[in-house]
């Protein structure tokens, strides 16, 4: 779960409440596809490694192996360096409105380097255990908006008492479904994880629970962020709470101004996106390691009948 979560309460706003349906159908799709990628490991040709590459390699040839590559490179390359670009625009709230980014850039940096050294996926489990708090705490900053504010007051450029009715099942469902398959996905990076795990069997029951998890917390923030902002709900979230919210530049301590809602929710997907980093990095590494390391494997031909 990662910053993909930012934007649920905009899918909604794309294709309305139809949207939700395109959620499931995402989390279907790519919980399927998931087992399905993992199963096929299986039936790789004896000596061939567990990777993504050596699939591709078993499946299509040199040809494959070089297109699984490059298709995993591009998405968690693409993945850090959004991820990236979300960490700098956070901790560019914890600086002056006048720093230029040059200024905020080094410190994210300097947080980041050391975790780059985590030598294996197993050892980001604590890492990754503070990415998902963070994911949960952001979800509770939506729904606080909510809870503070029933009548909605605050959402000004929501309807006054009911979210949107619908929107036309069409385009805007599509890309809606299109920013869902961005936050579900990521199955180059579980050929690696799978070979991290100490008990490799329950893979499929892991991931039963993470689809089970992302279904639960994905469909929330949808739910409860679009009835919120409606039609008003920004690319991100966090801006509609910043700027939409009965919490919007009040601090939620009088002894700590600086404490407002935003400033936490932002501070939760700065974690996230600090904590998520070295993994999508550490996928980038084992795929173009894997697709390096020696020929492709032999290709699976089908069994004659």
């Amino acid at each position: 779960m990662g910053v993909g979560m930012l934007s649920m309460p905009y899918a909604m706003r794309l294709g309305g409440w139809a949207g939700l349906g395109a959620l499931a159908g995402s989390l279907a799709l790519f919980n399927v596809s998931a087992h399905a990628l993992v199963a096929g490991l299986g039936r790789l040709p004896p000596g061939a490694p567990p990777t993504y590459p050596a699939l591709g390699a078993a499946a299509f040839g040199d040809r494959g192996k070089g297109i699984v590559t490059l298709l995993a490179v591009a998405e968690f390359g693409g993945g850090a360096v959004l991820t990236l670009a979300f960490a700098f625009s956070q901790a560019h709230l914890f600086f002056p409105a006048s720093a230029p980014l040059s200024r905020v850039a080094p410190w994210v940096l300097a947080a980041i380097a050391p975790l780059l050294a985590v030598p294996s996926f197993s050892k980001l489990t604590s890492l990754s255990a503070l990415g998902n708090i963070a994911s949960v705490a952001v979800f509770g900053g939506v729904a606080l908006c909510a809870l503070a504010d029933p009548s909605r007051a605050h959402a000004a450029h929501a309807h006054a008492t009911t979210p949107p009715p619908h929107h036309a099942i069409g385009w805007g469902v599509l890309r809606a479904a299109g920013i869902f398959s961005v936050a579900v996905s990521g199955h180059s990076s579980l050929p690696a994880l799978r070979a991290s795990m100490a008990r490799p069997e329950k893979f499929h029951a892991v991931i039963n629970a993470a689809f089970a998890c992302m279904a639960l917390l994905y469909g929330g923030v949808c739910t409860v962020g679009y009835a919120y902002w409606g039609d008003g709900a920004r690319q991100v979230v966090t801006a509609s709470i910043a700027r939409e919210s009965p919490f919007a530049g009040r601090a939620l301590l009088p002894a700590f101004p600086a404490l407002t809602l935003d400033a936490v929710v932002g501070g939760c997907v700065l974690l996230n996106a600090v904590t998520t980093y070295p993994a999508l990095i550490m996928v980038v590494q084992a795929n173009v390691l894997a697709a390096a390391a020696g020929p492709a494997a032999p290709r699976v031909r089908a069994a004659p009948r």
